[in-house]
C-alpha cells in the first residue's frame, strides 16, 4: 500500500513547485546590450569657405533603448583626403573640391557630404605706394584675391582704377604710367572687396636743356633771352 501512496505525492509537489515558479513573475536574466542600433551624423552637409578651415561635426548614437551615448568612439574616413581630411571628428579644408565622410562605429554608419568652396575675402596687393620719378614711369602691381586663411583664389580677376587719370592711368592690369605730377589713389576691385593705395607722381630733375635759337648780338648792349628748361629723364619738362 505504501508504493501506491509514493506516486500521488511527488507528483502532487512538482505541480505545486511548477504553479510557484510561474505564479512569481521573475522572468530569466538577460544579457545587457549595449550595441549602438543607430548612428546619425546631424548635419546635412559640411561647407567650408577658405582652405584651412576647421570644423566639428556633430552625431547622435543611441543604445537599444534609445537612450543617446556620450562620446562615442568614431572611426571616421574621408573619401578624398586632398580635398578635407578628419582626425577624430575635426575636420579641416584642403583644396577647393568635394568629398563624403564616413563615420563608423562598430559597424553602425553614417556618412556627410562635405564641400570646399573658398570665397574672396580680401585683395592683397604688392605694393602700398606708388612712386614715380618721372613722367612716362611705369610701376605694375601684382594683385591676389585671398580667402579668409590668406589662400589665393586664381580664378578671380581684379579690375583697376584710379581716382585722377591726369596724374597716373591704367594702361594694362595692374600696370600704371605717371601722367602729370599730383597724388592719387589706385583700387582694385573684385566684387564687393576694393583694396586701394596711393600714388605720387614727383619728377626729379635729370638734365637742363636750352630753348633758344643761336645768340646773334648786333650791337654793344644788345640783350637776349634765354629760355631753359630742366627735364625729368624721360626728357619731360618739369613744371615751376
Amino acid at each position: 500500500m505504501r508504493r501506491q501512496l509514493h506516486g500521488p505525492i511527488l507528483l502532487l509537489v512538482s505541480a505545486v513547485l511548477t504553479a510557484c515558479g510561474s505564479e512569481s513573475g521573475v522572468a530569466p536574466l538577460e544579457e545587457e546590450k549595449t550595441f549602438p542600433p543607430k548612428l546619425e551624423i546631424l548635419a546635412e552637409n559640411v561647407v567650408f569657405t577658405w582652405i584651412g578651415q576647421e570644423d566639428s561635426i556633430a552625431v547622435l548614437a543611441t543604445d537599444l533603448g534609445g537612450n543617446p551615448v556620450e562620446q562615442p568612439a568614431l572611426h571616421w574616413v574621408s573619401r578624398d583626403s586632398t580635398v578635407v581630411t578628419v582626425h577624430g571628428g575635426r575636420v579641416k579644408a584642403v583644396k577647393p573640391g568635394e568629398t563624403t565622410l564616413v563615420a563608423n562605429w562598430h559597424n553602425t554608419m553614417d556618412s556627410v557630404s562635405a564641400t570646399v568652396d573658398p570665397k574672396p575675402y580680401s585683395i592683397a596687393l604688392s605694393s602700398d605706394h606708388l612712386v614715380f620719378a618721372a613722367l612716362g614711369d611705369t610701376v605694375t602691381v601684382h594683385s591676389t584675391v585671398e580667402d579668409q586663411g590668406g589662400h589665393a583664389i586664381k580664378s578671380a580677376v581684379v579690375s583697376w582704377e584710379t581716382e585722377d587719370t591726369t596724374v597716373v592711368e591704367v594702361i594694362a592690369p595692374g600696370v600704371f604710367v605717371a601722367r602729370g605730377s599730383g597724388a592719387t589713389k589706385v583700387s582694385a576691385r573684385f566684387e564687393d572687396l576694393v583694396s586701394t593705395i596711393s600714388a605720387s607722381v614727383t619728377p626729379e630733375p635729370a638734365a637742363i636743356v636750352l630753348r633758344t635759337d643761336p645768340l646773334q648780338f648786333t650791337a654793344l648792349g644788345s640783350v637776349r633771352t634765354i629760355h631753359v628748361d630742366v627735364v625729368d629723364k624721360n626728357s619731360n619738362a618739369i613744371p615751376n
